[in-house]
């Protein structure tokens, strides 16, 4: 049996009222987001976060880093909850996108690397990338508030 805080019951209240969820971590989902997650899944039935926008932006310190895991989870549970998946937008430069954007191609949504020169500060380029995609869920809410 589940047990849930107060705290998450608050938090859950915060997200009904949202136009956007935003999911994120590294690697993979934390036992303590799993948790929140597991909480949250009787919304499935009554459908209460349809048609909300849900993107998600991760990270690790290799460039590599196990991201897809997170991404795969986190879009098949919002997939699941009938929210609107928002992936990436942006080009890398091999394709004729800017340099530093998107290095990782990911399409599903927006990965950076945490971990640089030994100090884990994301990425400039990765940076931006994270800025062009919160400027793209904004824009598609707005375009969603105008509906």
């Amino acid at each position: 049996m589940r047990k849930d805080s107060g705290a998450t019951t608050l938090f859950v209240r915060d997200l009904y009222a949202a136009d956007i969820i935003f999911l994120t971590y590294m690697g993979n989902v934390s036992g303590i987001f799993k948790l929140f997650l597991d909480n949250v899944s009787d919304r499935w039935m009554t459908m209460a976060w349809k048609d909300k926008i849900a993107g998600e932006f991760t990270t690790s310190s290799h460039p590599s880093g196990d991201k897809l895991s997170t991404l795969l989870y986190l879009f098949t549970f919002a997939i699941q909850m009938r929210m609107i998946w928002v992936g990436s937008a942006e080009q890398d430069e091999l394709v004729g996108g800017r340099a530093g954007i998107d290095r990782f191609g990911y399409s599903i949504g927006v990965v950076g690397q945490g971990m640089v020169d030994s100090k884990h500060i994301l990425h400039e380029g990765d940076r931006e990338t994270a800025k062009l995609y919160g400027d793209r869920l904004a824009r598609i809410v707005s375009m969603m508030r105008k509906r």
